[in-house]
């Protein structure tokens, strides 16, 4: 489902990608294109990637965004232009559609539309995607100007807005205390050490000197040692590496 509202903490994560890249399509001939997309972790769309080769970084391609799957001829959710950095070489670009603000949950389906009904008789543009048996690639359905092509696929990587884990704790330090961790993949790391910043594999933590105190779900009950009382907590997701708010033992 979607919606048009936002109101947590977020932290981008790539949510689904489909990386193959054995054909390339010119826009000249297929000038609409519509992959469906599968959401796999509830958020707000923060935009996609497309893999395209141009002889004209001058001319913008057009791409959008609707909430089911396709094909698709009605107004969308989010439209925009994409522009390559470079001529005649194959080039990630990104369309940053966060300001649509869609919230999703996971298992969703979207529809990333590219090339919006060209009509252009000479298009600058060749789009990268996979074709064809026995290649591995998405299984979402693809769509060629509306028609449904079994073997064929868009490369694209989707980006998703999570919200941040919320940690919480009950009980008094120096005996039995309650952790709970909201939101994220239910799988954390627990990470505690003197207040500070520190960042430790690219996660920026409020720890100066951190140490793993243990694994845990979403909830978990512990006896905490009273030599730990005064220090900063982290819960850490295991999954997207992002860090719930700090809370002090």
């Amino acid at each position: 489902m979607c919606a048009t509202s936002s109101a947590f903490s977020q932290s981008t994560v790539l949510d689904q990608s489909e990386t193959h890249d054995n054909v390339v399509w010119g826009m000249q001939y297929y000038s609409d294109m519509q992959q469906d997309v599968k959401v796999g972790v509830d958020g707000t769309l923060a935009g996609f990637e497309i893999q395209i080769l141009t002889t004209d970084v001058t001319v913008g391609l057009p791409v959008a965004i609707w909430d089911s799957a396709g094909p698709h001829v009605t107004s969308p959710l989010w439209s925009g232009i994409v522009y390559a950095s470079q001529a005649g070489a194959r080039e990630w670009v990104y369309a940053d559609c966060s300001a649509a603000a869609i919230q999703l949950i996971g298992g969703d389906v979207i529809t990333i539309r590219v090339g919006d009904g060209l009509t252009f008789t000479s298009v600058p543009f060749d789009l990268v995607g996979n074709s064809g048996w026995p290649n591995a690639y998405y299984a979402e359905p693809f769509y060629i100007d509306l028609n449904y092509r079994n073997t064929d696929r868009l490369t694209f990587k989707t980006y998703m807005d999570v919200p941040t884990p919320a940690l919480t704790a009950t009980g008094t330090c120096g005996g039995s205390m309650t952790f709970n961790v909201a939101n994220g993949t239910g799988n954390f790391w627990l990470i505690y050490g003197n207040a500070g910043q520190s960042t430790v594999f690219g996660i920026d933590l409020q720890i100066a000197n951190p140490a793993l105190a243990t694994t845990m779900g979403s909830s978990l009950t512990v006896n905490v040692p009273a030599g730990a009382c005064g220090k900063t907590l982290q819960a850490v997701d295991m999954v997207y590496r992002i860090p719930s708010n700090p809370i002090v033992l």
